[in-house]
């Protein structure tokens, strides 16, 4: 379910998170983040990356261990050696969208919300 623009607008670049709107827009990117729809596997974000814990995924023919995602903002931009590029937190959250869950992408507001998300993680 698309987040609109008008949703908490003037949050979206807030960084603060003890705002109601922001508390809000950290509430949708939770649900996103958990929801098994933003794909077409059945699978979530949370399905493979676990908070405070690197997990052990099988990816691209091996085992690859998954970063931590506390702090996960403060370490994009990023190699990505799939793509061989420098990635943003913005476009590797949508890669792993059309890839690993194999969705069809996420609005920018959807990555905003997942972002705000993640930042609230401590």
């Amino acid at each position: 379910m698309p987040i609109s623009p008008s949703f908490g607008a003037s949050a979206w670049n807030s960084g603060e998170t003890g705002t109601a709107s922001n508390q809000l827009i950290i509430k949708k990117g939770k649900e996103f983040f958990f929801s098994k729809n933003i794909g077409t596997n059945g699978m979530s974000c949370a399905t493979c990356h676990v908070y405070k814990a690197g997990t052990y995924v099988y990816m691209h023919g091996r085992s690859v261990m998954l970063e931590r995602l506390n702090n996960i903002d403060k370490k994009f931009p990023a190699f990505d050696k799939r793509t061989r590029s420098r990635l943003t937190l913005q476009e590797k959250i949508n890669n792993c969208d059309k890839f690993a869950l194999q969705g069809k992408g996420l609005s920018k507001y959807e990555i905003r919300a997942i972002i705000a998300y993640l930042k609230s993680l401590k």
